[in-house]
């Protein structure tokens, strides 16, 4: 056998087993042992696309956030500035690490260097990913026995915040320990809100405020986590358990109050003067979770568990003082129980079944005090059942159905409500050619769930002028979809993704305005549709055998909303992204956020937005287990901000708001890993796993 026959079988056995990894059947993760060949680093698998880090990659990236934006994986964009990762049509990533779902402290602990590859996966069918329209899954590599430590520092300068963790781990067989302690704070001092709003009780009663407001915000976070996980063939079993202290002892503000119109000062309106907010909060959360993963059950099935239960102790103060003082206080206990259960088993040649049920129950017992005394206990339960089943046309296309039917009851004191039930009903179709091209496409229809804060019957004064109260009698929105998602990897280095969607919510939940007992008051309703048509295009591209990174997400939008929140308008923007590795220790890395036009905000009492573009730049430094960043946020304005409308028949408001984290500011973050041992395996940490819950009106 003559060397170019040699080369040639090795390069055709490299290829083969490629091949192999990249089409394991859909309940089984993509393994893939390190590639030390720096070849075919981005290839599509049949359900999203994988990505294998090269070491000058891993060594310059300094977390996993910084990993994935070095690597440009298609479909993902990196907020850099806000340290998150999003697709590029603006969803949720939920990420998993070895196929169990992360928190994300639990991926900022793991080390770059650890990462085998990365997998991007839409709508994947494995029932273990929960049904997520978009995950991100981390295979790391594995270690028998030992342990790390790992600390991080990260300091703020001008905006006055810091970040302080400790994470320790320790592998022993089939079991792993994991602790984590992490302290942070931030005081903010120099908030400024100016607010100009039009209030009209009737034509002859209009009422213009002018607000010029500074804000102080101090706020201190305590959290604490451990992991007992034990690891088998067949068997993934999992105990953890935390806690979570919140304190805001200073959220005061002090403000310069201006009121004009047709019902001036000498009238009905107030007077003029300076008011005074004096407000604090703080919360405490412990939680327990247990989960299993029982696979190679007879007939290739396999069974998945979980159980939680949290627990928050809510407490809040506001005073108001104008003309007379406004106390509002509460003191609030929630419960929150979880289960969740799947099983999956295959049908015939080809086909895959999964079934799963669900429930959630939100209880909340609060008190309130001031504008408002009284009690109120919040029941919101869901049940959920679902059925998925997968269709393999060959190795390489698959397509899935999947109906759920969700039950939603609640009870308001001794009111109660229930929805009935809806049937949820969601299409997808994954594929690819060869390895270069990647195709999704899914639609669906569901029933959205209520936030249960929006159920709360109390009315309470906020100030001389405005008053807030909920609907216990909101109807559930549905929400209806359509995507269509392609990606393409000509060669390693380079790739480019499309995306084209149509969204509607039905019966939206919008804020309506009216006048009430002297006060303007807002609360919820089902009013109009929204629709969104949106197109993005985000190609990559890698240079100087991978020193030089760089990307562009461009996105177009057309939004529109029917009924009492009536508008239509486009939005245009651009997130580019650029690396460089300087030398072996040294890299830079700088990523720009600009939008064109005007957004919808729904969390933010369905305003119209519009941000400030902010450029951030990070040096980074690395050698051996040392990583160091200094990073300058918002380079080209010194302040950032946010500006937002709001327009209904009786409120018409403008509101600029610049904080000290939308500006310019220094970061310095240092982290160091300690192992010891032989090693360990980087991919189970412990997280914090509560979630924070309150129904008090926002």
């Amino acid at each position: 056998m003559n060397k170019t026959r040699i080369t040639l079988y090795a390069v055709l056995s490299f290829g083969c087993i490629l091949g192999a990894e990249a089409q394991t059947d859909s309940i089984m993760t993509h393994q893939l042992d390190e590639v030390k060949i720096e070849i075919a680093s981005n290839y599509a698998i049949p359900e999203g696309v994988a990505y294998v880090p090269t070491k000058e990659t891993k060594q310059h990236a300094f977390n996993i956030n910084d990993l994935l934006a070095r690597m440009m994986v298609a479909g993902l964009r990196v907020d850099l500035a806000a340290d998150k990762v999003v697709t590029t049509y603006d969803s949720e990533v939920h990420f998993f690490i070895d196929g169990v779902e992360a928190q994300d402290w639990e991926v900022k602990a793991l080390r770059p260097k650890d990462v085998m590859h990365v997998e991007y996966l839409k709508s994947p069918s494995d029932p273990k990913y929960k049904n997520y329209d978009a995950v991100v899954n981390l295979v790391m590599r594995k270690y028998k026995y030992g342990g790390y430590v790992l600390g991080e520092v990260g300091q703020s300068f001008i905006n006055n915040s810091g970040d302080y963790s400790l994470i320790g781990k320790f592998n022993t067989g089939k079991w792993t320990f994991t602790g984590l302690v992490d302290m942070t704070y931030s005081n903010a001092d120099d908030i400024i809100q100016n607010t100009n709003t039009q209030y009209i009780f009737s034509p002859d009663n209009i009422i213009n405020k002018s607000a010029e407001e500074k804000l102080k915000q101090h706020q201190n976070i305590f959290t604490t986590a451990w992991n007992a996980r034990y690891s088998s063939d067949n068997l993934t079993a999992s105990v953890s358990a935390g806690y979570r202290y919140n304190n805001t002892p200073v959220n005061d503000g002090k403000t310069k109050i201006t009121y004009s119109g047709n019902n001036a000062p000498g009238n009905n309106a107030p007077d003029n003067g300076t008011a005074i907010t004096e407000a604090s909060s703080k919360s405490m959360q412990p939680y327990v979770k247990a989960y299993f993963q029982l696979s190679k059950l007879p007939h290739n099935s396999m069974l998945y568990g979980e159980a939680s239960f949290s627990y928050n102790r809510n407490e809040a103060s506001t005073l108001y003082t104008f003309d007379s003082p406004i106390f509002n206080a509460t003191k609030e206990n929630v419960y929150l129980p979880n289960i969740y259960v799947s099983y999956s088993f295959p049908l015939f040649k080809q086909n895959y079944m999964s079934v799963s049920a669900e429930y959630n129950s939100e209880i909340y017992n609060t008190r309130y005090m001031g504008t408002d005394n009284s009690r109120q206990k919040l029941i919101n339960n869901y049940v959920y059942a679902r059925a998925r089943y997968n269709h393999k046309f060959s190795d390489d296309w698959s397509a899935g159905a999947q109906v759920e039917v969700p039950v939603n009851f609640y009870k308001v004191n001794d009111n109660a409500f229930d929805t009935k039930p809806y049937v949820n009903g969601y299409l997808t179709m994954n594929g690819r050619i060869g390895k270069k091209h990647s195709f999704y496409a899914y639609a669906m229809i569901q029933q959205m769930a209520i936030t249960s804060t929006f159920y709360n019957s109390v009315v309470r004064q906020d100030d001389e002028i405005e008053g807030t109260k909920g609907n216990a009698s909101l109807k559930p929105q549905r929400y209806a979809g359509a995507r269509l998602s392609y990606s393409w990897m000509p060669i390693s280095g380079f790739s480019l993704n499309t995306d084209v969607s149509w969204e509607e919510i039905m019966h939206d939940i919008v804020p309506s305005w009216h006048p009430e007992n002297g006060l303007m008051v807002q609360d919820i309703v089902n009013s109009g549709n929204y629709n969104i048509v949106s197109a993005s295009l985000t190609p990559s591209l890698s240079l100087m055998k991978g020193k030089l990174n760089i990307q562009a997400l461009m996105i177009y939008s057309r939004e529109m909303h029917s009924g009492i929140r009536h508008f239509a308008f486009n939005t245009f923007g651009l997130y580019p992204y650029l690396s460089y590795n300087i030398n072996k220790h040294f890299s830079l890395s700088a990523a720009y956020n600009k939008s064109f036009g005007k957004g919808f905000m729904r969390g933010g009492n369905a305003t119209i937005s519009q941000f400030s573009d902010r450029l951030k730049v990070s040096l980074q430094y690395t050698t051996g287990n040392l990583y160091a960043m200094l990073s300058v946020n918002s380079v080209l304005r010194k302040d950032g901000w946010l500006k937002s409308w709001f327009d209904s028949d009786n409120v018409h408001s403008y509101e600029y708001l610049s904080r000290p984290w939308d500006g310019r500011y220094v970061t310095l973050t240092v982290r160091y890993t300690l192992d010891f041992g032989r090693k360990t395996e980087h991919n189970n940490d412990a997280r914090f796993e509560g979630t924070v819950k309150t129904s008090v009106l926002q």
